[in-house]
């Protein structure tokens, strides 16, 4: 499993790796993103899915 985080100069950029089937993040991780100063919630990991789902504050209030 792999992660990264997106870069303005299309370089790409491991966030985590996880070596082996039994080392996942804990469900409910959050992932945050800081655009122009502002800290917001990206995407929080679902341990069903396996995997980081993006965040909506339209749809998580």
């Amino acid at each position: 499993m792999n992660g990264f985080i997106a870069c303005r100069s299309d370089e790409i950029l491991p966030e985590f790796h996880v070596y082996g089937d039994d080392q996942y993040p804990a469900h409910g991780s959050v992932i945050w993103a800081v655009e122009d100063g502002v800290k917001r919630k990206a995407a929080v990991y679902d341990d069903e899915k396996r995997r980081f789902m993006i965040y909506d504050e339209n749809q998580n209030k």
